[in-house]
């Protein structure tokens, strides 16, 4: 999993130190970008994952911004194996994100903070089987995900972000944890 991160953040880099400059993140409010996401709590189903985005800066003023992106999260799938019972279960979402963003500078270097609200419909594929008695469940449903994000601007075109993401949709008859921290690159266009 390693390996594939830093593959995949070798051409964001380039790209981004390639292309035309200009005076400053706010001068380019759409975005494009990734995230790679683990898992801390016991309570979640899920381990690693990945997310695709795409976005808009929109500027209220100069310190002051509303991200507004649309998310496709893949959560992988994990094998589960519980009293003589075992199975597979494979999940995504998509949604809408919303983040109330503080920007700010250190050093000359651009930096946004601030909370992450957003709705997705989630849907998760189920198959267990017990005494070679196999069952199949597809749920669905609509939940709500709030979490944390920071991010710096690392070149003209390239920010990198930390945060977190909770969210505890119901799908088919019990709640599903997806409690995960994550850091991804968000490339500026």
């Amino acid at each position: 999993m390693k390996n594939l991160i830093w593959l995949l953040m070798l051409p964001l880099s380039v790209a981004a130190n390639a292309l035309p400059s200009s005076n400053s993140p706010a001068s380019k409010p759409f975005y494009l970008g990734a995230n790679f996401a683990f898992v801390d709590s016991d309570g979640s189903i899920f381990d690693d994952s990945y997310s695709l985005f795409a976005g808009y800066d929109y500027r209220i003023d100069s310190e002051f911004g509303l991200f507004i992106e649309a998310e496709y999260r893949d959560f992988g799938s994990e094998t589960f194996h519980w009293l003589g019972a075992s199975g597979r279960s494979e999940a995504y979402s998509y949604g809408l994100n919303i983040k109330p963003v503080y920007h700010f500078e250190i050093q000359q270097r651009p930096i946004h903070f601030g909370p992450v609200f957003g709705v997705h419909h989630y849907h998760e594929k189920r198959r267990s089987t017990f005494e070679g008695d196999s069952q199949y469940h597809n749920n669905s449903s609509w939940g709500l995900l709030w979490g944390l994000e920071f991010g710096i601007t690392l070149a003209e075109r390239l920010q990198f972000n930390y945060g977190f993401k909770k969210s505890k949709p119901k799908l088919g008859d019990e709640r599903r944890r997806y409690d995960q921290y994550y850091f991804g690159f968000n490339f500026l266009f």
